[in-house]
């Protein structure tokens, strides 16, 4: 049995119950083997702190799902660019003197130069 007034960390709150009005705890103690998990009360005032950090863990709990999920979509939209990336690397880019020959008009020897490049 725990001595009264000793400080012990516990390891674990494994179940709750409401006994005369008031919450116990079935507590399992850091550096004790499961023969030595007892009843604990709450002592007064915390049983509100309790409920705010239970709300606290949940919302993390929530928090971590969402991440996790939010991840799991972006390593997916990676993944996509990185397959249209690789398929893009293949498709030859057109050669620029072919697409200049083509869009300007042809010059003979017989043009002006200097007139020619200033239509243009």
């Amino acid at each position: 049995m725990l001595e009264e007034g000793s400080i012990y960390a516990v390891k674990e709150i494994l179940r709750s119950r409401r006994r005369g009005g008031q919450l116990e705890y079935l507590v399992d103690w850091e550096g004790y083997g499961p023969e030595e998990r007892s009843c604990a009360l709450l002592p007064a005032g915390m049983e509100d702190l309790l409920k705010h950090l239970t709300e606290v863990s949940i919302r993390q709990q929530q928090i971590v799902e969402h991440l996790a999920s939010r991840q799991g979509q972006t390593e997916q939209e990676l993944a996509n660019l990185r397959a249209a990336t690789a398929v893009a690397a293949h498709v030859p880019l057109p050669d620029f003197r072919t697409q200049a020959t083509r869009l300007l008009p042809k010059m003979t020897p017989h043009d002006d130069v200097e007139g020619f490049s200033s239509d243009v």
